[in-house]
């Protein structure tokens, strides 16, 4: 959904003037600095101007406060010190160096506890929090948050404590507690009303909204959206009455109510445009091209969805990336072009599993070490406590009265910790076991997809092996996949008097070599259904342009990289005549025990910067002899005593032994050594042999 939280309120709150009333502020500030001494009022002069700074020129900004530190610590003076380190991690979040930024926030905090400036202590704690919640330790960025909250309660500062609070509702509204989100939401509104803080109001309608909008009680949302919004037209705060345009258009979408929703987000746009906020424009898109697809404008969604797609690359957000890739195949669909439909629910199936998964192995990570670190801190507690009680049965000998009325206090308090302590190790497990069952039922739904996509797979591949003619040679065909589907396939087909046949290597393993195989068991097809098929040669031409037109390779995209190793030959039924092209993959033919070795073109079937046509060679087989179209996989196998490669040589030497009266024979011979080769390493990539024997 369109919701932008609002950005956390660190330290203290900016407003950018105008660039004019910035210079003369900023200019104001160089004279008074050129004509002041070494004393605290410089100090205070290079903060104001640190501060002037922050949001246009981070680096001149640290510059000042660098020489605001190196001043204070020569005077002496504390306060300059630490506001100087607070303004330099102010200006490392805003560049989203977020490590840096923590680091000098901790440093302040530790000169404003020492001076006992709670006000400060207070910024600090909240600064932290910010930090911690965005690097995903909610539960330490909260409680920090908290520390902040109640110095501020205690100091009366209601303006403090309507910025912690709505940093806390965010925090849990991401969380989904709705119920917490809200309660922090409506305690910022008080306090903002409190001390009559008009954005402060403004901004707790705006996220009161937001959580009545994800609790599905959209009536109310749409109050408080217009209740935030009334606020922020009359502040001239464009960028929030972006964000509370955008989710009335939203709320509009939702309702299907269609010109009201066109009109909210195309507002929203502009202002999210002017303003140049990429991550507002590129969330605005979405629905945007969602609602052209739904009126039927095609024209106008399609544009919609490649610019926010561009936009959403461009800033690295990946999970509106995902969401692109989602529509656009939708869009495509929709239009028939299949060709682009495919492309892009490929890159949206692989990035939605990345994304998964990465956040699936950061939360039980972090779970993990939070409760082994914690359990370590209790042990470590537990043995002091064990050695002070120690120490106290040695004094209860000299002090019997004494040492019995306080080891009875310590083996009570003793009690009471190992209790609390055995209750927090239990939470932690039932957290981290919730949590591992969560992760494990997403990758089974993973896996059940992929299993469902290997069915697909072996269906196509088995359709083509099938071979209804008795005068097609006698053949085997070993396929081994490194992972549950395969990067390799093989493909054969009879057009009247000639019987093609391919092992074919594509890029890649697993779910996106599988993709590419699918593609190129369509596209051979496709050009097996023509007609006008010949020469294994022209053959790996045209598969070459289909791949290169229908995934729109470029020399600077990634997807450039995409294309096959191929082995192809054409068998002549009649004279045994054998025509064959290769791209990257030789062929072997054995006859009377010596190999006969062709070699293909050094080039893939895919893009490249000088791409040359395909070689044709021509071979006369004669009775007896044996073909072998096969991929690198089982090349490239490691294993033996030294755990080398298995190598062409040893390859070579295995097809041309002797002894061997069939083709099955042959095929569980290879797949026997190849498995005692492989011994206790793991398979490195997928394995495609064809052997074919000539009557």
């Amino acid at each position: 959904m369109l919701r932008i939280l609002l950005a956390l309120i660190i330290c203290f709150v900016l407003h950018p003037a105008s660039m004019y009333a910035q210079d003369r502020k900023a200019d104001s500030l160089r004279l008074v600095l050129k004509n002041s001494g070494e004393d605290t009022s410089r100090v205070n002069t290079l903060h104001e101007l640190s501060r002037h700074f922050l949001f246009n020129d981070a680096a001149e900004a640290i510059g000042y406060c660098r020489e605001a530190i190196a001043l204070s610590r020569k005077l002496s003076f504390k306060k300059g010190e630490a506001r100087s380190l607070q303004n330099i991690g102010v200006a490392y979040y805003y560049m989203d160096n977020y490590d840096s930024a923590l680091f000098y926030f901790k440093a302040s905090l530790v000169i404003k506890e020492e001076s006992g400036d709670k006000k400060g202590m207070a910024s600090s704690y909240n600064n932290i929090g910010a930090i911690q919640t965005a690097h995903g330790e909610d539960s330490e960025g909260l409680k920090n948050y908290i520390k902040a909250l109640m110095i501020y309660e205690e100091l009366g500062d209601t303006d403090g404590a309507t910025a912690v609070c709505l940093n806390v509702g965010n925090v849990l509204a991401e969380q989904y507690d709705h119920n917490g989100a809200m309660k922090y939401y409506r305690l910022a509104l008080m306090y903002a009303q409190k001390s009559k803080n008009e954005e402060g109001v403004a901004d707790a309608y705006h996220n009161i909204g937001s959580s009545h909008n994800d609790s599905e009680r959209r009536d109310s949302a749409m109050f408080y959206y217009k209740k935030a919004l009334a606020m922020y037209l009359a502040q001239g705060n464009n960028e929030r009455v972006a964000s509370v345009y955008g989710m009335m258009g939203e709320w509009y979408f939702d309702a299907g109510q269609n010109d009201s929703s066109e009109y909210y987000l195309g507002k929203s746009y502009d202002l999210n445009r002017e303003a140049e906020n990429g991550e507002g424009t590129a969330m605005v898109l979405q629905f945007l091209g969602r609602l052209m697809l739904t009126q039927g404008k095609m024209k106008e969604a399609e544009t919609y969805l490649l610019e926010g797609l561009a936009l959403s690359s461009e800033l690295g957000l990946r999970e509106y990336e995902s969401n692109y890739y989602r529509w656009l195949a939708e869009y495509y669909a929709a239009n028939n072009d299949h060709s682009k439909a495919f492309k892009y629910s490929v890159r949206y199936a692989s990035l939605k599993d990345s994304l998964i998964n990465e956040e699936g192995v950061r939360q039980i990570t972090e779970m993990k070490e939070r409760y082994e670190s914690e359990a370590k801190q209790r042990e470590i507690e537990l043995l002091q406590k064990d050695n002070a009680l120690r120490a106290s049965e040695v004094h209860r000998q000299q002090i019997i009265l004494w040492a019995t009325g306080g080891g009875l206090v310590l083996a009570l308090l003793l009690v009471i910790s190992i209790t609390r302590s055995l209750r927090t190790t239990r939470k932690q497990k039932e957290i981290i076991e919730a949590q591992k069952l969560e992760v494990e039922e997403k990758n089974t739904s993973i896996i059940d997809s992929i299993n469902y996509a290997k069915r697909i797979q072996l269906a196509l591949l088995t359709k083509h092996d099938s071979v209804t003619n008795v005068r097609v040679p006698e053949h085997f065909v070993l396929y081994q996949p490194k992972d549950i589907v395969s990067g390799d396939f093989y493909w054969s087909i009879q057009v009247e008097n000639y019987w093609y046949v391919a092992a074919v290597d594509c890029t890649g393993h697993g779910v996106p070599g599988a993709f590419l195989s699918m593609l190129g068991v369509a596209f051979l097809n496709e050009i097996a259904a023509g007609r006008n098929i010949s020469a294994p040669s022209e053959m790996l031409g045209m598969l070459r342009r289909r791949i290169v037109e229908e995934l729109n390779h470029d020399v600077e995209d990634d997807f450039g990289k995409d294309g096959m190793d191929i082995s192809l030959g054409r068998f002549d039924l009649t004279s045994k005549k054998l025509d064959w092209a290769g791209a990257n993959i030789p062929l072997y033919i054995v006859r009377n025990g010596d190999i006969m070795e062709t070699e293909p073109d050094t080039q893939p079937v895919g893009f490249m910067r000088e791409m040359k046509k395909f070689t044709s060679h021509s071979i006369q087989l004669q009775s007896n002899d044996t073909v072998y179209f096969f991929t690198d996989g089982i090349i490239d196998q490691f294993g033996g005593e030294k755990g080398k490669k298995f190598s062409y040589a040893r390859f070579r030497s295995l097809i041309s032994a002797g002894g061997i009266s069939s083709m099955n024979e042959m095929k569980a011979h290879i797949a026997n050594e190849i498995s005692q080769w492989r011994g206790n390493y793991e398979q490195t990539d997928d394995i495609c042999v064809i052997g074919v024997k000539i009557n």
